[in-house]
C-alpha cells in the first residue's frame, strides 16, 4: 500500500526539497569549476544568475535555469500545502485549493480574452465560484 495521503504528500516534499539541494549543490560544483577553468589566466569569471548557471543567453543555460527555479517554486508549493493540510486539515485545504484553481482558471480565461481582443482587461481579476459561466 503507498501509504496515507499526509504520508504521500511529506514523502513528496521531501523529495522536492531533496531534487532542490542537489540541484543547487551539482550547480555549486559546476560553477567552482568553470570558475577555476575560466579564471586560470584570466581574472574574470563568468557571471551566474540567482540560481547559480552562467548567464550567457544560450538555451541550455536557460533550460537549466528554468528547472531549478521550477523545482525550487514545487519545493516550496509542496511545503505549504503540506503546512495547509497540517494546519486547516485535508478537507478544508482542498476546498480552499479548488477555489483557488477556479480562480485561477477565470484569470487565465480573462488573460487570453485581452490578449486575443488587444484590451487591456480592467474587469476584475477573480470570479466568485458562484458566477461562473
Amino acid at each position: 500500500a503507498p501509504g496515507s495521503p499526509q504520508q504521500l504528500l511529506h514523502r513528496a516534499a521531501n523529495e522536492a526539497l531533496e531534487a532542490v539541494f542537489i540541484a543547487r549543490t551539482v550547480l555549486g560544483q559546476q560553477e567552482e569549476i568553470q570558475r577555476r577553468i575560466h579564471g586560470f589566466g584570466n581574472s574574470q569569471p563568468p557571471e551566474v544568475n540567482e540560481y547559480g548557471v552562467v548567464d550567457d543567453g544560450t538555451v541550455k543555460n536557460t533550460v537549466k535555469t528554468v528547472a531549478v527555479a521550477s523545482a525550487e517554486f514545487v519545493s516550496h508549493a509542496l511545503v505549504d500545502t503540506v503546512e495547509e493540510v497540517k494546519e486547516k486539515g485535508p478537507v478544508v485545504a482542498l476546498r480552499d485549493a479548488s477555489v483557488d484553481a477556479v480562480g485561477l482558471v477565470f484569470d487565465g480565461i480573462h488573460a487570453l480574452g485581452n490578449l486575443v481582443t488587444g484590451s487591456k482587461g480592467n474587469q476584475p481579476k477573480a470570479i466568485a465560484v458562484d458566477q461562473a459561466p
